[in-house]
């Protein structure tokens, strides 16, 4: 292999890299294409318990993968919890036993990137910075908040993701927005490898290799230009973020091949992830959405199973408060709630069900043990 041949694995290699992203388990991606959307985790050979490497789709045009975060902790009057509340992804191992905090001994909470810490300590995994800030906020706003208020303030602040036509208008924005960024990502990728590759073999790369950088200089400056003006319209309270990514096309200029995907994948930041899957994803993603609802009824890890009866009462409480919301908010899209509780078509010989996979078994006295150990249902005979 050439030493030019060389270079050009090495891009491809970079921008392979480039078309993923490292997630937590508790998130997830909702893979959005032309015609129909689906729900996307990261693969287990992929990661590790508790995070892993999810790849969108390797061409700038077409389909986009937006990143959706769940809600990292468990609120309510007296106190929070850290835990996964939301846990849809089956490779999610959290062996982690949930400790509750009462909001008088919350102490201050700092921002680093998308994690929360308290004093020295990681706190939580907020998904994304903007949403480790807004969480911060919050926080700090509901250990300031009178005990007798705290349950409407948690209200309040699930709703404010609740909203659909939050997520339409942005939707719609990236929609017309998008095909300029996508256009130049389409020829950034074009040039790097079609265009150098094809003049570098008939010229030879001695005698192009100016031009060829000029080529490259100027359409990576534009992939920026737009990608900026994008973001600025998308995201106007995120000037770090957004300079950050820019910096990082100039620098490496192979990522500015996936402007498009930067802008699409924290796009629905801040609004609630169930929602979004419902509202986008339609017929598509219905399963995906009817599995959340059995999730936040039925969660992975059985209340019982926690030692901590505060964090216990918590956990429990916030699920049931955010299914409530959400199963109203759910309503005006015609998504039947109840059908999350109706029992699996009954196959030969089976006699009980898990409530939240929907695994059947062949006795009834029996635990699931891909959920938690979790009891489960005798099927109506």
């Amino acid at each position: 292999m050439t030493t030019v041949a060389e270079f050009f694995g090495v891009l491809l290699l970079l921008y392979l890299i480039e078309c993923g992203a490292w997630i937590p388990r508790t998130s997830f991606g909702l893979a959005r294409g032309r015609r129909r959307a689906r729900v996307v985790h990261p693969p287990e050979v992929l990661g590790n318990q508790g995070s892993g490497w999810l790849t969108g789709d390797v061409l700038p045009w077409g389909s986009a993968l937006h990143l959706l975060h769940p809600w990292p902790v468990a609120l309510d009057a007296r106190g929070l919890v850290v835990a996964p509340v939301l846990a849809l992804d089956p490779a999610l191992r959290d062996a982690t036993e949930p400790a509750f905090v009462p909001w008088e001994q919350l102490g201050g909470l700092s921002c680093d990137g998308a994690r929360l810490f308290r004093g020295r300590h990681a706190f939580a995994h907020a998904g994304t910075s903007a949403r480790a800030r807004t969480l911060r906020a919050l926080l700090d706003e509901l250990a300031r908040t009178p005990v007798e208020r705290r349950g409407v303030a948690i209200d309040d602040a699930l709703r404010r993701g609740l909203d659909p036509d939050v997520v339409r208008e942005r939707l719609k924005t990236f929609e017309r927005l998008a095909p300029t960024v996508s256009v130049l990502a389409s020829a950034h990728l074009l040039f790097v490898f079609g265009v150098a590759p094809i003049v570098v073999s008939r010229v030879g790369f001695e005698t192009s290799w100016a031009a060829l950088l000029a080529g490259l200089a100027a359409i990576t400056l534009a992939n920026a230009v737009a990608f900026v003006l994008a973001h600025r319209r998308l995201f106007p309270t995120e000037a770090a973020t957004r300079w950050g990514l820019a910096g990082q096309m100039l620098v490496v200029p192979i990522s500015a091949a996936r402007s498009r995907d930067l802008l699409a994948r924290d796009l629905f930041d801040g609004c609630d992830p169930v929602l979004v899957t419902a509202l986008l994803g339609g017929a598509d993603t219905r399963p995906a959405v009817l599995a959340a609802l059995r999730d936040l009824a039925h969660p992975a890890r059985p209340g019982e199973r926690i030692a901590d009866l505060d964090a216990r009462a918590t956990l429990d409480g916030f699920r049931a408060r955010w299914r409530a919301r959400l199963v109203e908010a759910l309503a005006p899209l015609d998504v039947d709630a109840s059908l999350a509780d109706v029992a699996p078509p009954r196959e030969p010989g089976a006699l009980s069900y898990c409530p939240r996979c929907l695994m059947q078994f062949v006795a009834r006295d029996v635990s699931c043990d891909v959920c938690g150990d979790r009891a489960t249902r005798a099927f109506d005979v």
